[in-house]
């Protein structure tokens, strides 16, 4: 918009003018012009003036705004094979976490519910809920991003109210993501996850009389591929390291891998299997890891709604 400001010598401009012929035609040339305060005006000198009429924009920093999220997940496992004594495991579980972002940094609460299916007589159980809190990654050079992350647990499942008699945990993570277009890796996605946890528990022993664990460090290895927008493998192997009060340390690992589909940008499907386990057997301390194993290997399919 152009404003005009009326000095005397521009009156007397214009009515010089507007006794003189006028030209058959007229083009008119719009500008934008930036025009300054009262008070800039009137402690400019004509250098400022001129610099302050400049059509260059000056952009406003935009505050964060906060936004919330909900994640809705049921997924259905099934034991790889029937045991020995003819049991299979069958499972339904049904997650729940919502979220609250503000700018580069979210807060969320996850929490589950297992229902067996095989045995009806046992009554469903929790896990104990996650609450966590991250920041989003940053860079750290051209091809390395990390993203920081704390959580507390809190004790609800059966297990850590009446056997481990679990207080609360607290945790402290950072994953380490690899950039893959400079190195050319389009559609991959690699990161390392270090995550250290302490527990706080009433007794060193459970009520069974096992060695709680005290202390834990968890590494994962996730790798994954997009063969389209909608269609990604991903595969995960993590292995835990338990320290009990004793001093007593328990390797225990985990893998799987998942083929997901997403529907839209609310619905995703998803099917993978899963093995886990002790990194060494009980009684003759064999290597215990395992692609695929007929006691612990599981399938599984799940359903993820994302508001």
């Amino acid at each position: 918009m152009l404003k005009i400001t009326w000095t005397p010598l521009a009156i007397t401009l214009l009515c010089a003018m507007a006794h003189a012929q006028a030209p058959t035609t007229t083009t008119t040339i719009a500008k934008e012009v930036k025009v300054p305060s009262a008070t800039a005006e009137a402690n400019a000198t004509p250098a400022a003036a001129a610099a302050a009429t400049s059509t260059a924009e000056v952009k406003k920093e935009e505050a964060p705004s906060v936004k919330y999220s909900l994640g809705l997940g049921l997924g259905y496992t099934l034991g790889a094979e029937a045991q020995s004594n003819g049991t299979r495991k069958e499972t339904m579980t049904y997650s729940f976490t919502p979220g609250l972002s503000y700018g580069i940094y979210r807060a969320s609460v996850f929490s589950l519910y297992e229902q067996n299916l095989k045995d009806t007589s046992k009554n469903g159980s929790f896990i104990d809920p996650i609450l966590s809190f991250s920041r989003s990654s940053f860079e750290l050079n051209k091809y390395f991003k990390l993203g920081p992350s704390v959580s507390v647990v809190l004790p609800m499942s059966d297990n850590s109210k009446n056997n481990t008699e679990l207080l609360y945990s607290i945790a402290g993570a950072a994953s380490l993501y690899l950039q893959n277009k400079p190195l050319g890796l389009d559609g991959w996605n690699i990161n390392y996850y270090l995550g250290y946890q302490r527990n706080f528990t009433r007794y060193a022993t459970t009520n069974s009389g096992d060695l709680v664990t005290m202390q834990r460090i968890r590494q994962r290895i996730n790798v994954g591929y997009n063969f389209t927008d909608s269609l990604s493998l991903s595969t995960r192997f993590q292995f835990d390291s338990k320290y009990s009060s004793e001093g007593i340390v328990r390797n225990d690992f985990l893998h799987f891998q998942t083929l997901s589909y997403k529907i839209n940008d609310t619905l995703s499907v998803s099917m993978g299997h899963t093995n886990s386990g002790a990194t060494l057997k009980g009684e003759n301390y064999d290597n215990n890891i395992k692609l695929y194993d007929e006691a612990a290997s599981e399938y599984s399919a799940g359903l993820d709604i994302s508001l």
